[in-house]
């Protein structure tokens, strides 16, 4: 009840010098619900913990062991492209590099409210198509099809509010998700773009963001409703 009531209070938590088995991850995060599933693209035999989604440059016998590499992500909420998103993500650093490869953190409360009035204005109410076709190196999903998703205003999609009433602490707080093929319904093409672009511009700002500077027993638990985070990218003669 601390940890969580914490969490609601800064957003993201870090702790620092942890020992974790993967059964310990699994128990701990399973506290604040129902955990996701994963496959892995290279899954093994019989995977006792598919609930732990490796994020990983490193490979054995010429496979990676994970995904996302090393290069950099951009900012993003993960999986605003379902219909419910996971309200949390937590993640754990086993091995980390020496340089590079920071995860960066923003407040979407402090996003929305120092918006200009006229911006407010244009949003509220407003819903945010976010396209499920593409992934987070903006390359269509193997198997999909892309006339499909050729059109921004007809390709398939969840739909979210821009701004959203967070169901605990019930401050207002913007819902961006990522910007790569993101539509706003009802919005003329060009006007949803000038409105996503100015929304954008107005929260990535990366002297109002903090950044960990991974070290390996880093335990960090974010609230997916209320932030947007981003990774740095690192020399992948490192290891992550």
């Amino acid at each position: 009840e601390a940890i969580h009531s914490t969490w609601l209070q800064y957003q993201v938590l870090r702790f620092r010098n942890q020992d974790l088995s993967d059964s310990d991850l699994v128990r701990f995060s399973g506290l604040f619900g129902e955990l996701d599933s994963y496959t892995h693209p290279n899954p093994l035999e019989q995977d006792p913990y598919p609930e732990i989604f490796i994020v990983s440059n490193i490979t054995k016998d010429g496979q990676p062991i994970g995904q996302l590499g090393n290069y950099a992500v951009k900012w993003h909420t993960d999986m605003s492209y379902i219909e419910i998103p996971p309200k949390m993500s937590t993640i754990y650093a086993l091995e980390a590099p020496s340089d590079g490869g920071e995860t960066g953190f923003l407040n979407m409360y402090n996003a929305y409210e120092t918006l200009d009035d006229e911006l407010q204005q244009k949003i509220d109410g407003a819903r945010l198509k976010q396209d499920d076709g593409y992934a987070a190196d903006e390359l269509l999903r193997p198997g999909l099809d892309p006339e499909i998703y050729a059109d921004v205003t007809t390709a398939p999609g969840p739909v979210h509010p821009i701004v959203r009433t967070h169901p605990e602490t019930h401050r207002k707080c913007l819902y961006l998700g990522k910007r790569h093929r993101a539509y706003i319904k009802d919005f003329d093409l060009d006007d949803s773009n000038a409105v996503l672009d100015a929304l954008w511009s107005h929260t990535i700002r990366e002297e109002t963001a903090w950044f960990n500077v991974w070290r390996p027993g880093d335990f960090l638990m974010w609230d997916n409703r209320c932030t947007m985070h981003m990774r740095r990218e690192f020399d992948d003669r490192s290891r992550r």
